[in-house]
């Protein structure tokens, strides 16, 4: 209790951390310090500051892989996806940019294939996950049709394709 993660990579013997991040809620915190659009009881950046703060305190964490998730979420939720022009892939470069220039990767998670493609103008964009959320109630085959045959995308851009966790049976 009350150990960072650096302290605890560190008790780890200095393994490396993915991070997951998704979405914040209108009350972060983080809107008192960075520039967001809050909707919905939604709350995003646009600040290039925040991912700034954000890929520093991974680097200081010991953090080698940040993973975005609640991609198309993100793009469905806020409306400045659908009606400025370039607001995507200003999201996308700046979150690449910070990770860049603090040495980290990136994963998205459930992202569409547009976000895929710009992806491919970042070096450090290595991972994507292109398989649906597991459920132990919903069948395998489902999945794993949809993880192989996006996968054949995903290496044709050089992505690494990565897929959801799954458990042979419900328990």
């Amino acid at each position: 209790p009350g150990t960072t993660l650096a302290g605890l990579s560190k008790e780890l013997g200095g393994l490396p951390f993915t991070a997951h991040h998704r979405w914040y809620s209108q009350e972060t915190p983080y809107k008192d310090r960075f520039r967001f659009i809050v909707e919905n009881g939604w709350a995003m950046s646009t600040d290039p500051a925040y991912w700034d703060f954000i890929m520093s305190y991974a680097k200081e964490s010991n953090i080698a892989v940040y993973e975005q998730d609640w991609m198309i979420s993100h793009s469905n939720h806020f409306h400045a996806f659908k009606t400025e022009l370039g607001f995507g892939e200003t999201w996308l470069r700046e979150m690449a940019t910070a990770a860049a220039r603090h040495g980290l990767t990136i994963q998205y998670c459930m992202a569409t294939p547009a976000m895929w493609m710009t992806g491919i103008k970042f070096g450090n964009v290595t991972n994507v996950r292109n398989s649906n959320d597991y459920h132990p109630d919903w069948p395998h085959v489902y999945d794993m049709t949809f993880f192989t045959q996006s996968a054949m995308l995903a290496r044709a851009l050089n992505l690494w394709p990565f897929k959801d966790v799954f458990f042979t049976t419900k328990r």
